[in-house]
């Protein structure tokens, strides 16, 4: 593994995916970035993240400090794993006017926004600037604790404005694959995305922006 090149390792990242997973570079863009880091974008919303970052993350090289634990220079190859901007963008559009909508409503009160996904706003005075609340009616914890614990950066379940709170609502239908338009979850992906990390603990998901 260490003696191949970034390009060989962008090569076979995408050799598996294809191989393996029948993603196309339609589905899935692998790119050698500047330093040597490779970026991998997922542009459709049927491909499955946790078999995107494993089969990634086995070319990702990071030499630590043996004491400290921090990174070294020189060597490291770095792999990046999210979605296109553009897919986020069109799966959050449904849910920005309605959670627009929740800024005349009194804080605390509920409203389904899209099927089963609801959200409140937050008293700002007792809440510095979080505005928003949102959860998916039905599922259960076991659901929402492993979603925040795999996203780093803050609680994907709540957003400071209308606009962010939509891209973290999209995030997360692209991550577990939820149908949040059916009476009872579908959280096959997600199950599926659990087995997965199971048989490889070592891969985690990578960073939403959202607050």
């Amino acid at each position: 593994m260490t003696s191949k090149t970034t390009a060989e390792r962008t090569a076979e990242i995408r050799r598996i995916l294809k191989g393996e997973h029948d993603y196309t570079s339609r589905d899935v863009s692998v790119r050698v970035t500047p330093g040597h880091s490779i970026r991998v974008v997922m542009k459709s919303a049927h491909v499955d993240e946790a078999i995107v970052n494993e089969v990634a993350h086995r070319f990702e090289t990071v030499h630590r400090d043996e004491r400290t634990g921090d990174i070294l220079r020189g060597g490291n190859t770095f792999v990046s794993v999210d979605w296109d901007s553009d897919l986020i963008t069109a799966t959050a559009a449904p849910f920005v006017e309605a959670l627009e909508e929740l800024e005349s409503r009194p804080a605390g009160r509920a409203v389904r926004i899209a099927g089963r996904i609801r959200a409140w706003r937050i008293d700002d005075s007792a809440n510095g600037l979080e505005r928003f609340r949102w959860d998916v009616v039905g599922s259960h914890d076991d659901f929402e604790n492993e979603i925040r614990r795999q996203v780093r950066g803050g609680d994907v379940f709540r957003g400071y404005n209308a606009a962010e709170t939509a891209k973290a609502i999209a995030r997360v239908i692209l991550l577990t694959g939820i149908r949040y338009d059916e009476q009872e979850p579908e959280n096959r992906r997600y199950r599926r995305h659990q087995r997965v990390r199971a048989a490889n603990s070592h891969f985690s998901i990578s960073t939403m922006t959202t607050p």
